[in-house]
């Protein structure tokens, strides 16, 4: 590609990032990037993307394979160490992503995460490895669809708290200084959701969803007749 259409596409990249942090990627029309980008050529995301999911994916992709590089750094420190606790786990989770928060790039691809959750696409290889890792934590002290359901919960508060972040840091030149604070506290409840155990009422629940058919039926009181 010339340089002319390196430039068009990341102009491109650049304002359809910026619409859709703010927005959502779904209330954003291709003619308000191609406007934003300063196209005189209305195909211009066409030629260059397909499509919206085009655009979006290639959107996330600008963050993406760093994102799973700097995890998988992570992982094989911690597997050379030995360590394998659920705060080492949770760092990994958390610090990459707490990490797209020193750019505005960054921040508007966190926000576009949590406006997307919670739709997902397949983990890259390093997130993959983690999933597994914190799957056989969980397994091992929890009711399967207890883990199951607590590995669905992850990433919906980690990228919830993570947009919110980057919307108070692009308000607030002073909210960086405490951003340590923040992604410590962060870490501090994904080990919380990891290492808690289900309660008796959970437990309850779980037996009762998974009793057979007959036996729940047995368990429901009569209805009372009306007249």
């Amino acid at each position: 590609m010339s340089r002319a259409g390196d430039s068009t596409r990341r102009s491109i990249l650049d304002a359809a990032e910026k619409l859709f942090a703010e927005r959502g990627p779904q209330a954003v029309s291709l003619n308000e990037i191609n406007s934003a980008a300063r196209q005189r050529n209305t195909a211009a995301v066409h030629y260059h993307f397909k499509n919206r999911d085009g655009l979006l994916t290639a959107v996330l992709e600008r963050h993406l394979a760093q994102i799973d590089a700097r995890r998988g750094a992570l992982l094989d420190g911690l597997e050379l160490s030995g360590e394998a606790g659920l705060d080492a786990l949770a760092r990994i989770l958390v610090l990459p992503l707490a990490e797209r928060l020193d750019d505005r790039s960054g921040r508007c691809y966190l926000r576009i995460q949590a406006s997307l959750l919670p739709r997902g696409g397949r983990p890259r290889p390093a997130t993959l490895r983690l999933v597994s890792r914190c799957a056989e934590k969980l397994e091992a002290v929890l009711p399967p669809r207890v883990a199951e359901a607590r590995g669905r919960l992850l990433p919906q508060l980690v990228f919830t708290a993570l947009a919110e972040r980057a919307r108070l840091e692009e308000r607030q030149r002073g909210a960086r200084a405490e951003r340590t604070l923040f992604v410590e506290n962060l870490i501090d409840a994904v080990v919380g959701i990891l290492s808690a155990p289900a309660s008796e009422r959970t437990a309850q629940c779980v037996a009762a969803s998974t009793s057979p058919p007959d036996e729940r039926l047995r368990r429901r009181p009569p209805r009372r007749r009306t007249r």
